[in-house]
């Protein structure tokens, strides 16, 4: 079970968000601030996620249900 019920890790999960047009909230962090970005899950591959038409790196980012 993950930390935090609402993150998004698996590949099933993301699908999940995908098909269901959930909201999710990108969360990168980057030189100690975390950037958010929210939007849709648009597609997916083994490292990437792609949200509103950009593309985040899985290993680099946490993915969470809005």
């Amino acid at each position: 079970m993950h930390s935090s019920p609402h993150l998004l890790v698996t590949d099933s999960e993301l699908f999940a968000a995908a098909l269901l047009d959930w909201k999710v909230l990108v969360l990168q962090h980057r030189n100690q601030v975390t950037l958010v970005y929210p939007g849709m899950v648009e597609r997916f591959d083994p490292d990437w996620v792609r949200v509103n038409g950009i593309d985040y790196s899985r290993r680099d980012c946490e993915f969470h249900i809005l």
